[in-house]
């Protein structure tokens, strides 16, 4: 994967789990990372250690009351910064799964244990990463992220409810903070940063840059206390069986993957790097899981269809896909066969057999006509076979019977834009627009108005959405650089300078906050 010169020199790269996580992202990011962990290794050579490596109870840091200073350790503020630009980072490097229908699922199932938890006005970002190992992250700030490989490991909707409600508890009770409860002598941006690169640091090419000093050290101080993951474990249950979860289901996955580890020909999760299980973990996961209101919870097809498109979207061929999803509907013990048929007809698609997947999706269509995932593969389906007006008919129908819905607009947007015709292109950005008012975040959303502008003749408005664009990707440099340029425009009119040099005035405003906090160098890194 080839990178660009980009903009950042300084940040607490790339790692965003509280813990030991060796793995992630190399090798990927190794190259990038190296020039950061040489910097870091002088700095960490006089930082003082906060506590002994040996096993004994002296050397181990007792938690805080939840009273204690350690939220102002990292102020929230930086810590929101901290998780928006990681987020940024991530989608800038392609690591994002950019997948509308997935993203909404799981935002939408960890939104439902936030609306439950001790603090249902908090907020967090919660992605899903295209990464096939068995692993989930939160960092200080509101950052959570599934990889997609945890997604497949899962056998129903609330095991991966159960992981994203430990994370969440992670999160909620600062336990990132309170482990640096006695490190205040570190600055802010030194200790994040250096949460972020020890994690990545423990094989590769970096791993000769934080060996031989106090990153050693350091790395073991990161880890989660026990204390830390049961206190994670007890919360996260209970608003698991408060969101109407099967409170069970932490336990089991967890047993799932500690199976996993003890078979040798299978490599250990990443996500037990991060959080140990032993025996007795589990035992007290089920004794919680038992006090908690019993309730049976059924299979989710909602579920099983996101599990299969993410199956499609992450195979290196379809043809992989297919066959998988072909040998569980040979089986009588699959529990909803509809969600493979769906896979079925999606990796037949991506294959190019619109004939054979028209016919599945014919089928699920009978079966249930109102669901939306099969209205909108049916759709996609025609788009992709070139025929794009019975498309934009079908979607067109669907955008109006269910308006406002994100996943739609986009959709429809795209095969407006397929056409190339200004006046559809025009209808687009009306579209797009009114998605922004709500998720004025997502960068593939301003790309898509900046293709829709420039279609429709509007150039300032595509150059400022695709400076958004830019912005959203954690590509400030580049996106102020735009908007100076778009700002010296002599054809602008009054509303549109006004509103340009706000938005350069904020941008710029931030960048200069980030350059304080030592997330990010002044000025665009050339390469």
């Amino acid at each position: 994967m080839m990178f660009r010169a980009q903009s950042y020199t300084f940040m607490p790269n790339m790692q965003p789990d509280y813990a030991s996580n060796p793995t992630f992202p190399a090798p990927r990011l190794v190259s990038l990372l190296l020039p950061v962990g040489i910097l870091l290794c002088a700095m960490l050579a006089g930082t003082q250690p906060l506590y002994a490596q040996s096993g004994s109870a002296a050397g181990r840091v007792q938690l805080p009351d939840l009273g204690s200073s350690a939220s102002t350790l990292i102020p929230e503020h930086e810590a929101k910064a901290y998780s928006r630009y990681l987020l940024s980072q991530l989608r800038q490097y392609d690591y994002v799964l950019d997948d509308p229908l997935v993203e909404a699922y799981f935002q939408d199932m960890a939104f439902r244990i936030v609306a439950v938890s001790d603090e249902p006005d908090r907020q967090y970002l919660f992605t899903v990463l295209n990464e096939p190992s068995i692993n989930a992250f939160a960092v200080p700030g509101g950052l959570v992220a599934l990889h997609t490989g945890m997604i497949l490991e899962a056998d129903n909707a609330s095991e991966i409810a159960g992981v994203l409600a430990h994370e969440i508890a992670h999160i909620s009770q600062q336990h990132a903070a309170r482990r640096f409860e006695a490190a205040q002598k570190m600055s802010v941006p030194l200790m994040i940063a250096a949460i972020g690169l020890i994690l990545v640091g423990g094989t590769g090419a970096i791993a000769p840059a934080i060996m031989g000093t106090q990153g050693v050290a350091m790395q073991q101080q990161i880890n989660y206390t026990r204390a830390n993951e049961h206190e994670a474990d007890r919360i996260g249950i209970s608003w698991l069986s408060a969101a109407g979860f099967d409170p069970n289901a932490m336990a089991t996955m967890f047993n799932k993957l500690g199976r996993a580890s003890r078979n040798f020909a299978i490599e250990v999760p990443e996500y037990l790097r991060t959080h140990p299980v032993s025996s007795t973990r589990i035992a007290e996961a089920k004794n919680r899981a038992a006090s908690m209101p019993q309730r049976v919870v059924q299979p989710s097809l909602d579920f099983f269809l996101i599990q299969a498109r993410v199956q499609v979207l992450t195979s290196k061929r379809p043809e992989q896909a297919l066959q998988a999803f072909r040998d569980k509907l040979r089986k009588d013990d699959s529990p909803l066969p509809e969600a493979w048929l769906y896979g079925e007809a999606l990796a037949l698609q991506q294959m190019g057999d619109y004939d054979q997947a028209r016919e599945n999706i014919q089928t699920l269509l009978g079966m249930n006509p109102t669901r939306l995932e099969y209205q909108i593969a049916r759709a996609q389906l025609e788009l992709d076979a070139g025929n794009t007006a019975q498309s934009i008919d079908q979607f067109e129908i669907l955008y109006r019977k269910f308006a406002g819905n994100r996943t739609l607009g986009r959709y429809y947007a795209q095969a407006l834009l397929k056409t190339q015709e200004p006046e559809l292109a025009a209808r687009a950005g009306e579209i797009l627009r009114n998605d922004l008012l709500v998720h004025r975040d997502d960068p593939k959303l301003y790309e898509l108005q900046a293709q829709a502008a420039h279609l429709a003749g509007d150039d300032i408005r595509a150059s400022s959405a695709s400076a958004e664009s830019s912005y959203w990707r954690g590509q400030i440099h580049d996106a102020i650089s735009q908007l100076r340029r778009l700002n010296n425009r002599d054809d602008l009119n009054y509303y549109q300078r006004a509103r340009i040099s706000n938005r350069l005035a904020e941008m710029q405003l931030e960048l200069e906050q980030l350059v304080s906090l030592g997330y990010i160098s002044a000025t665009a890194d050339t390469g």
